[in-house]
């Protein structure tokens, strides 16, 4: 049995409708397990004590032990261990410039640490009873280490156990000297990628709070929340990767939780934000991706509560997968590029190629020490995504923002343009009604006269002659010599003398001043709406004088209108304009807000006051 087209869609429709649902579920199971660790790590976390806060040595050269064999060897290095426990010793004398109440800066990265001087344990670092359970390594740790001065040979040992997850064991070299100095050695390789981490928090946040109370009237909109969300995560990344971070926050599980969080879900906004702006209906892989990248979060995490993988093991196959997905999405937009040839996809390609080659480079620098600095590829190119990504967005909303405002004008000018040249065509028709039915009474209308002309009944006749002309229907007068500003001025002019309402104008606005600088449509909607709302405020008046009184003249490349009319006194103004009396919550009136954007199109402005009960109108626009 054959499907029909139709039901093929629906189909489609629903395994669209059942992917999102699965997507959306397991994002909230990842926000569940990233809150989860977060408290668990927060629980048994002791305070760390704070020590206190003048020229520093960095201590490279060392004598390193490791399964009997000792060699000298310069720091940083990594050691290779055959199993996990094993005792790695790294001795070094203490400078003899060191003074009394120098510190002793080391570093100890998932692996517990004895610092000792003479064989007197000064201090511990990673002693897993401070952490989770679910933890078999300790994160990342830095420490300021007291040193006594009470000997004249100080000879430091530093003790690392290597972690259970790694095979190695990387030495940092440690730093001698007061506080002060020793923060300043730290803060001239650390300094730019903590404000670079920083900063692209800061846009992430901002960026966040500003789009999401925006998205629900403005569903576009969503493509800069998720890249805003993909610089809060890669800020978070970045800022537990620092140092310097450690020192002011000296909560190293909490930390080690949001580093790795902060990398592993980079992707999900990521692909978000790319199938906003990027055509992917051709990328058959990217929803799988994209719940890939929600997936593979969730999983790692997953392994390290259960204490079966931690998280700096599991981070290998993102090492991998990102930059795959880079490169993945990065030929599509090639080939965006190639269908298009347009600068938007070029654009776009560019930051990916960013993107991808700074990925790149980071999982090498990870594995092959290109830096010890970890991250500093990667955050670079990173936030250089981030601005160059938020500039093209940016750009592309006002773009699509000022042309969708530039539709509106056209649609609500057409309107008003239609309806007053509808205003124009039933002023025409009613004359033409009354003329055919003229013409169709005429043959009695003759025979009549004929007949008092016979009688000599001359009085009789006069009258009748005069009755026949009151019938006969005025031709439209002629105010100026614009055709449609004409027509508009007739209509309300008629209107006015059948209400009883006084109406005067002058026009001095002759076809060559107006018809090539200001469109009909512009002109035909200030008047409009000018005499309109005349009309009906002196519709609304109950008793008093009614009337209008409208002057318009071209000079000096200026159009000036300037008109009066009567009103029941009864107006509240709104800032610069007035409410609107014929809606039910009081908006600005539309009319009102019209001339005004007319007028400011061309340069100009409106103005609109009140004289007791006049109303006084003032609008001027430059000839262009």
């Amino acid at each position: 049995m054959k499907i029909t087209s139709s039901a093929k869609q629906e189909k489609i429709r629903l395994n669209r409708n059942n992917i999102r649902t699965v997507s959306a579920a397991l994002r909230a199971v990842l926000l569940f397990l990233i809150l989860l660790s977060i408290i668990l790590a927060l629980a048994p976390q002791r305070d760390f004590e704070s020590y206190p806060k003048k020229e520093a040595a960095v201590i490279s050269c060392v004598t390193v032990t490791t399964n009997g064999k000792t060699k000298d060897m310069q720091l940083p290095c990594t050691i290779r261990t055959k199993k996990s426990r094993t005792r790695v010793t790294v001795t070094f004398q203490v400078p003899k410039r060191a003074e009394a109440r120098d510190m002793l800066y080391v570093k100890t990265v998932y692996c517990p640490l004895t610092v000792s001087l003479n064989g007197r344990i000064l201090a511990q670092l990673g002693d897993l009873n401070y952490y989770p359970s679910f933890m078999h390594d300790p994160a990342t740790e830095v420490r300021f280490v007291a040193l006594p001065n009470d000997a004249d040979e100080r000879t430091v040992t530093l003790t690392y156990l290597s972690p259970e997850g790694r095979d190695y064991v990387t030495l940092h070299a440690p730093i001698i000297g007061k506080v002060g100095p020793v923060t300043s050695v730290l803060r001239q390789d650390r300094q730019f990628p903590f404000a670079l981490a920083l900063l692209q928090i800061f846009i992430g946040v901002i960026v966040m709070i500003v789009t999401a109370s925006a998205l629900r009237r403005e569903p576009d909109i969503r493509a800069v929340f998720w890249l805003g969300l993909f610089s809060l995560c890669a800020g978070i990344w970045e800022l537990g990767e620092n140092n310097l971070t450690l020192l002011l926050f000296d909560k190293p599980a909490l930390l080690y939780i949001l580093d790795f969080m902060g990398l592993e879900c980079l992707l999900i906004p990521f692909i978000r934000f790319l199938r906003c702006i990027l055509d992917l209906t051709r990328a058959r892989l990217i929803v799988l991706l994209d719940c890939l990248a929600v997936a593979a979060p969730i999983v790692s995490l997953t392994l390290q509560l259960a204490g079966t993988v931690p998280l700096y093991q599991s981070i290998r196959f993102f090492h991998i997968f990102t930059p795959l997905v880079f490169l993945y999405i990065l030929f599509h937009s090639l080939r965006e590029y190639r269908r298009k040839r347009d600068s938007n996809s070029l654009h776009i390609v560019f930051s990916l190629l960013i993107l991808f080659t700074s990925a790149t480079l980071e999982a090498m620098n990870y594995y092959l020490r290109l830096l010890w600095q970890n991250a500093l590829f990667f955050e670079v190119g990173m936030t250089i995504f981030i601005l160059y990504s938020g500039y093209l967005s940016v750009r592309y909303f006002y773009l699509t923002n000022r042309q969708k405002k530039r539709m509106e004008t056209d649609m609500r000018m057409m309107t008003i343009e239609a309806r007053e040249q509808k205003k124009h065509s039933l002023l025409i028709m009613e004359n033409e009604r009354k003329t055919r039915a003229l013409r169709h009474d005429m043959r009695q209308s003759l025979i009549a006269i004929k007949s008092l002309a016979e009688q000599n009944n001359t009085d009789e006749l006069n009258r009748y002659i005069d009755s026949i002309i009151d019938c006969i229907p005025s031709a439209i007068r002629t105010y100026c010599d614009n055709p449609m500003i004409n027509a508009i001025v007739s209509y309300y002019a008629s209107a006015c003398e059948q209400q009883g309402i006084r109406f005067e104008t002058h026009l001095s606005i002759s076809a060559d001043d107006t018809l090539t600088q200001i469109r009909d449509v512009d002109l035909c909607a200030v008047f409009g709406n000018l005499l309109e709302n005349a009309l009906e405020a002196c519709e609304r008046m109950e008793d008093g004088s009614r009337f209008v009184t409208l002057n318009s003249i071209c000079h000096l490349n200026t159009l000036t209108i300037v008109m009066d009319n009567s009103y029941d006194g009864k107006a509240e103004r709104s800032g610069e304009l007035f409410r609107s009396s014929k809606r039910d919550n009081a908006d600005v009136g539309i009319g009102l807000s019209s001339i005004r954007g007319i007028a400011r199109i061309y340069g100009g402005d409106a103005r609109f006051d009140t004289d007791g009960t006049v109303f006084r109108s003032s609008v001027y626009m430059y000839l262009q």
